[in-house]
């Protein structure tokens, strides 16, 4: 059967993964795209990076893409949504 990206008024959705067992929290991803990932300060070694939202629309997957691609663990997937 074959899968279909979904649409909600003709846009596609996506959703965004970050592996937060591998962030180091450099932050490229919030200069990128800061309406989408923000800094979680903790007492570990270093600060991770969190998720604001993980679905996105396709007005937002340019930021997300580029957050994706200047990661510099390469922590961050941006998938389309499928219907099952």
């Amino acid at each position: 059967m074959l899968k279909k990206t979904v649409k909600v008024d003709n846009r596609l959705r996506y959703r965004i993964e970050l592996d937060h067992d591998l962030c180091q929290g450099h932050s490229v991803c919030i200069a990128e795209a800061p309406a989408l990932f923000s800094l979680n300060e903790s007492n570990a070694s270093y600060d991770q990076i969190q998720l604001i939202t993980s679905e996105i629309d396709e007005e937002q997957s340019e930021a997300a893409f580029r957050a994706q691609k200047y990661c510099p663990n390469g922590v961050i997937r941006v998938l389309p949504i499928e219907d099952s």
